[in-house]
C-alpha cells in the first residue's frame, strides 16, 4: 500500500513486470506496460525507458510511433509543411508524414539528448523510406558521426546499417570508412556493409578490396567469396574469381559451405565455357546429396518406385559411405540459407543439374549421363518439388540407354498418364525392345482394368506380333478396330497378321515379313493359292 502512493514506487513495480514479460519473450505485454508509464507518468520516467518502449516498437516495424515516444519525451521539434504539430496532433502529422502527404522541414533536438535516442531517433526516420534525401537530418548524423568512434563504435554501425538497407549509401560511406579504419570495429561485418555500399554506388575496384577484407578476416564465410567472385569476373579477372570460390579454412559444416560455394563456382564456369571443368564440379555439387555408388541393384529399385515419397524413404537404405535424412529441408542440410533464399538455391541448384545432362548429352558421354540423370532423383533439393521430381524422371527415361531399369520407370509414368497418347508411345517404344519383359503381366492385367484403352490394345497387339502369337495378335488388333473403325494403323496390323498367318508354315524364320510376303506373291503366281 506504501509502494503505491509514490510515482516512483508504481514505476519500480512496472519495471519489475516489463523485465518479467522480456524474460518470458512476451513482447506485446511488455509494450502495454511501458506506453502505460510513459501515459500515466510522462515526466517520471527516465531515458531508458524511452530507449527501451522505442526499441520494442521499432522491432515490430513501428516507426512512426517510436519516433513519437521520441520526440515527445525529449523535446525535439520537428515542422511539417512550415507548421510544428502540437503533442496531441504529433502521431496524425507523423503519419501523414509516412503517407508522403506533407513534407518534413526540419527537425532540431536538444544538445543534452542522450546519444541512443538520437541514433534511433535517425533509424525510424530512415527506415520509414519516405525521405528522398537526408539532408534534413544532416545536423543529427552530424552529432553522431562526430562522436569517438572507439566508445561509440556500435551506434555508427547501426545508423550506417540502416542506410545501406534503406538505399542511403552515399550518406552511410563516410561512417563505414571511418569504422573499418578504427582500431575496435576493424571486423569482417563492418567491412561486409562497406563493400555493399561502395558496389551499390558503383566503385567496383573499392568494394572489391572491401570484401577481399571481409574474405581475409573470415575465410569460411560463403556469401562473401560469391559475392568477390562476381565482382572480380565484372573485372574481367576470370581466373581470379574461380580461385576465390577455393574452400578455405571454416567452422562451417563441409557440406553446407561447399555446396554454395560450388553452386556459384559451377556457374562461373558453365558462363566461361570450360565445360571440363563444369562437368567435374557440378557432379560433385550434385553428389553432396547422394555420395554413394549406384550400383544395379539400387538404379532398379529407385526406377521401379512410383512415388517421391517412397524413393525418398528408401534412399537411406542403399547409401554406403554417407547417411542422408531425405526428409530434411534445405533450411536444415544448409543452415547458412535463410528462408527466401532456399526457393533461388533449389533453382539454381535445379539449373546446373539441367546444364550438367545437356553439356555430358553433347559431349556423348551416354554411359555416365544415367547416373547423372539420377541425381536428380536423389537429391533432397529436389524430392519435395513435384514438378522437379517430375521432369528428374522424364531426363532419365529420356537420356537412359532402353533396359529394364527404364522400362520400370516408363511403366510408373504411364500409370499417371493414361490418357496421354505420347506417353503411351514412349513405354511402347522401350516396351518392345526389351527382351527380359516377355510375360505381358502388366499390360494384360491393364488392359482388363481399361478394356476400352487403344493404347493399350495396340501395345498387347504388337507385343504378341512380336513373339509369333500371330493369333492373339490378330484378337487384339480387331479388338482395337472395332473399337474405332478409323484407325488405320488398327487396320495395317490386322492385315500384316493376316499375312504372318497365311505364310506361317512355309517360313523358316517367322519374324522376316519381307521374306514371307515376297513367297506368298511368288506362291500366287504359280495358281496354288486360293482366294
Amino acid at each position: 500500500r506504501v509502494l503505491f502512493r509514490s510515482p516512483a514506487g508504481i514505476l519500480s513495480f512496472a519495471r519489475n513486470i516489463y523485465n518479467d514479460n522480456m524474460e518470458f519473450e512476451d513482447e506485446n505485454a511488455a509494450i502495454s506496460v511501458l506506453q502505460y508509464m510513459h501515459k500515466e507518468f510522462p515526466s517520471d520516467i527516465d531515458s531508458e525507458d524511452v530507449h527501451n518502449l522505442a526499441e520494442l516498437l521499432m522491432s515490430q516495424k513501428s516507426y512512426i510511433k517510436s519516433s513519437e515516444v521520441i520526440i515527445k519525451h525529449c523535446g525535439v521539434v520537428v515542422q511539417f509543411d512550415n507548421v510544428v504539430p502540437s503533442a496531441e496532433d504529433l502521431i496524425t502529422s507523423l503519419e501523414a508524414f509516412e503517407r508522403k502527404e506533407v513534407k518534413l522541414n526540419s527537425l532540431v533536438f536538444p544538445a543534452l539528448m542522450p546519444v541512443d535516442l538520437r541514433s534511433k531517433l535517425v533509424q525510424c526516420f530512415v527506415r520509414t523510406k519516405v525521405l528522398e534525401t537526408l539532408s534534413v537530418l544532416t545536423n543529427l548524423i552530424k552529432s553522431l558521426a562526430d562522436t569517438d568512434v572507439e566508445n561509440f563504435g556500435d551506434i555508427h554501425y547501426d545508423i550506417a546499417e540502416t542506410m545501406v538497407e534503406c538505399g542511403y549509401h552515399e550518406e552511410a560511406r563516410p561512417i563505414l570508412y571511418s569504422l573499418v579504419h578504427s582500431d575496435k570495429y576493424n571486423k569482417a561485418a563492418v567491412w561486409q556493409t562497406f563493400g555493399q555500399c561502395l558496389n551499390a554506388l558503383g566503385d567496383l575496384k573499392a568494394a572489391t578490396e572491401a570484401y577481399t577484407q571481409v574474405v581475409e578476416m573470415a575465410p569460411g564465410y560463403y556469401g562473401a567469396r560469391v559475392t568477390l567472385s562476381s565482382l572480380l569476373q565484372q573485372m574481367g579477372q576470370n581466373e581470379v574469381a574461380l580461385d576465390v570460390l577455393s574452400r578455405g579454412p571454416s567452422e562451417e559444416s563441409e557440406a553446407s559451405a561447399d555446396q554454395l560455394l560450388l553452386l556459384h563456382k559451377c556457374q562461373l564456369l558453365h558462363s566461361q565455357g570450360k565445360m571440363d571443368e563444369f562437368i567435374v564440379e557440378a557432379r560433385k555439387l550434385l553428389s553432396f546429396s547422394f555420395p554413394g555408388q549406384f550400383s544395379h541393384e539400387f538404379i532398379r529399385v529407385l526406377l521401379g518406385i512410383r512415388t517421391a515419397k517412397c524413393r525418398r524413404s528408401i534412399l537411406p537404405q542403399f547409401l554406403t559411405n554417407k547417411r542422408v535424412d531425405s526428409d530434411k529441408d534445405l533450411s536444415s542440410e544448409i543452415p547458412e540459407l535463410k528462408q527466401g533464399e532456399e526457393k533461388k538455391f533449389r533453382t539454381n541448384l535445379w539449373d546446373v543439374y539441367i546444364k550438367l545432362c545437356n553439356v555430358m548429352h553433347e559431349k556423348g558421354m551416354m554411359d555416365e549421363l544415367l547416373e547423372t540423370a539420377i541425381l536428380g532423383l536423389t537429391s533432397p533439393a529436389f524430392s519435395h518439388d513435384a514438378t522437379m521430381v517430375k521432369d528428374a524422371e522424364f531426363l532419365c527415361l529420356k537420356m537412359g540407354p532402353v533396359s529394364i531399369n527404364i522400362y520400370h520407370l516408363a511403366r510408373n509414368m504411364i500409370l499417371e498418364e493414361k490418357n496421354n497418347n505420347q506417353a503411351w508411345n514412349l513405354y511402347s517404344y522401350i516396351f518392345t525392345r526389351v527382351r527380359e519383359v516377355a510375360d505381358l503381366r502388366f499390360a494384360t492385367r491393364a488392359l482388363m482394368k481399361n478394356p476400352c484403352s487403344l493404347a493399350l490394345g495396340m501395345l498387347n497387339g504388337n507385343a504378341r506380333l512380336i513373339s509369333g502369337t500371330y493369333k492373339q495378335a490378330l484378337g487384339e488388333y480387331l479388338t482395337v478396330f472395332k473399337n474405332a473403325q478409323d484407325n488405320d494403323m488398327a487396320l495395317l496390323c490386322s492385315a500384316l497378321c493376316f499375312v504372318h498367318l497365311a505364310s506361317q508354315s512355309y517360313s523358316v524364320k517367322k519374324n522376316v515379313l519381307i521374306t514371307q510376303v515376297i513367297y506368298l506373291i511368288t506362291f500366287t503366281k504359280f495358281g496354288r493359292f486360293q482366294y
